[in-house]
């Protein structure tokens, strides 16, 4: 699995900044609503707000898997953004804070098609080199290019 072919230039968010869980979210998502892949930011921010309720998708090592299907999203879909030091409070530990976050928009009619990609990005979780350089990255063309040199 190519990962740049799943993160074009116009999906990546360098310097992620945000107040909130809700405003990461948001952020994340405004290159999905602006490419029409995600018809509504309110709906589709309250299944991933449920969706982490339920467990955190926090998955270590300063890196967060937001993911949560939804009607609300027209096709398999996914945004990266890095977060410069510290990080943005994510998941339940403040003292955790997360810096490369991954978000995968899945439609409602296609629960399981994320599966490939959640398991590729799970395993780029576990690389720290590759978390180290992503996480360097300052802007959109960095992180492509990053992205470009893994098989997932």
């Amino acid at each position: 699995m190519q990962l740049s072919h799943l993160f074009p230039l116009e999906h990546i968010v360098p310097r992620l900044q945000a107040e909130s869980r809700r405003e990461i979210f948001l952020r994340l998502m405004e290159p999905l609503v602006k490419a029409q892949i995600i018809t509504s930011p309110d709906n589709f921010a309250d299944a991933l707000e449920e969706r982490e309720d339920q467990v955190t998708t926090e998955v270590g090592h300063a890196v967060a898997i937001p993911h949560a299907r939804s009607m609300a999203v027209r096709r398999l879909a996914a945004t990266i953004g890095v977060a410069p030091e510290p990080g943005l409070i994510f998941g339940p530990d403040p003292n955790q804070p997360c810096r490369l976050f991954f978000l995968i928009a899945i439609p409602e009619f296609a629960p399981t098609a994320h599966l490939p990609l959640l398991r590729a990005l799970a395993k780029l979780a576990r690389h720290e080199k590759r978390r180290e350089r992503l996480m360097a990255c300052t802007t959109a063309k960095q992180i492509h290019r990053q992205l470009s040199s893994i098989r997932g």
